[in-house]
């Protein structure tokens, strides 16, 4: 009961902390303003996980992180460390600048280790309702504000806590619902959507209210007028179903995430020109896209265009107006994000671990399928195609909430936990001790 009930509250505070304009706009509600940023959340957060993740680990009531993940993590994390003198000596930025900036960045990744010693701690039943009604009044905000032509809230805060992004599209506004950009609002709702393909999938009782959530997730993705993200729900649902109908095609299954980075980059480079002549003040419009490409030469340039050292390291530019170094960067591409954050050598890391945690929910997946693992690995095979329009370098919410229904066999776990073994035992399992 103790777990289930801590369970409950890392979850709740995951969800605001992935509704990233509730705790804001709640403030601008109350007070008119936003004394408190996000990063208070954020922080509460990771003090959640940390204290509920090392407290199961001491118990031995979960089996530890896998070792290629682990190694891999600790590989990441001596790289930043040694990034961090190398930022500081040849471009002098302050130190808090580049650590921050980690954090905003790799947060969730930089916590990885002790997610997984979240896993089991809660039943699917208080996830899907947890989610569900969360997404029910958010999904009809998000609706109301596209046909209403209105806003309905503030778009920013006084200090600039609160700064919604890309709610005008040519007069209409697009649905952000309580986050901060359509964009954000989309990673919710593909998770959602996924999940309720799956609990239509299973031919329950739930089968008609799963339609009905479907239906609520696609008007919502309608509503934000954004291809990428009407794209994302499309994939995510697709995900689901390939997983619960399709379980014996794994190679394709496998592969994707690379299909849908593949489908980014068609949307981001081929579609402008197969389709320019019918874009304008509509859903087809080109304006956002040719703004990217602007962006993407630019910080391209300073990335590839300034020596080996600066295409292995980086030139630590970060996308955070935190700061007054990142207050007009502006490059929604994660790969370029990342380039020029910390080179190459950080693309490589990104790569190896979201690819890594891809396989390893997959092959979970087809170990015991349900509804929330179906919805969460459906929202985080999307992260290649995502990365094309902007930073989305890690789901957090998607990932933990399969880590919550990631359980085993007490039994084997105990016998995983054994002091005879080593901390960060290898987690047995068909998957490669290499990527």
């Amino acid at each position: 009961m103790l777990s289930q009930g801590l369970g409950t509250a890392v979850l709740l505070v995951l969800v605001v902390w992935t509704v990233d304009g509730l705790f804001l706009q709640t403030q601008m509600a109350l007070l008119g303003s936003t004394p408190l940023p996000n990063l208070v959340i954020k922080v509460v957060l990771a003090f959640a996980i940390l204290v509920v993740g090392f407290g199961r680990a001491i118990s031995g009531r979960t089996t530890p992180v896998p070792r290629p993940i682990f190694l891999l993590w600790m590989a990441f994390a001596i790289y930043l460390m040694l990034e961090t003198l190398l930022l500081v000596a040849r471009f002098g930025y302050p130190a808090d600048y580049v650590i921050f900036n980690y954090f905003a960045y790799y947060f969730p990744i930089l916590l990885l280790p002790v997610m997984f010693y979240l896993r089991g701690i809660l039943d699917e039943s208080r996830i899907v309702h947890t989610l569900i009604l969360f997404f029910i009044p958010l999904g009809l905000f998000g609706i109301a504000q596209n046909l209403s032509g209105s806003n309905l809230l503030p778009t920013e805060s006084p200090n600039g806590y609160l700064q919604v992004m890309s709610s005008d599209f040519f007069g209409s506004v697009r649905a952000f619902s309580f986050f901060q950009s359509p964009s954000y609002f989309g990673h919710f709702t593909a998770l959602v959507a996924g999940l309720g393909m799956a609990l239509w999938i299973e031919r329950t009782p739930r089968r008609k209210p799963a339609l009905v959530l479907i239906l609520l997730a696609l008007l919502s993705g309608l509503s934000t007028m954004t291809r990428a993200t009407q794209i994302e729900i499309a994939c995510a649902m697709f995900t689901a179903w390939m997983l619960y109908r399709r379980p014996h095609h794994r190679r394709l299954a496998a592969v994707l995430p690379i299909i849908y980075g593949f489908v980014g980059l068609i949307v981001a480079f081929v579609g402008p020109l197969l389709f320019g002549g019918l874009s304008g003040d509509n859903i087809l419009s080109n304006w956002s896209i040719f703004g990217r490409y602007v962006a993407w030469e630019h910080y391209g340039r300073i990335w590839l265009g300034n020596g080996l050292p600066n295409f292995l390291f980086g030139a630590g530019i970060a996308q955070n107006d935190r700061f007054r170094l990142g207050q007009d960067v502006l490059i929604d591409n994660s790969f370029l994000g990342v380039g020029v954050h910390i080179g190459v050598i950080g693309i490589a890391f990104w790569l190896a671990i979201t690819w890594y945690l891809w396989n390893y929910m997959l092959q979970r997946s087809k170990e015991r399928i349900s509804p929330v693992r179906a919805g969460a690995a459906g929202a985080w095979s999307v992260w290649l195609f995502t990365s094309v329009f902007n930073i989305s370098l890690f789901y957090p919410l998607a990932f933990l909430v399969f880590m919550f229904t990631d359980a085993e066999p007490e039994a084997r776990a105990r016998r995983r936990t054994s002091p005879r073994r080593h901390t960060f035992a290898r987690v047995a399992s068909p998957l490669p001790d290499s990527i």
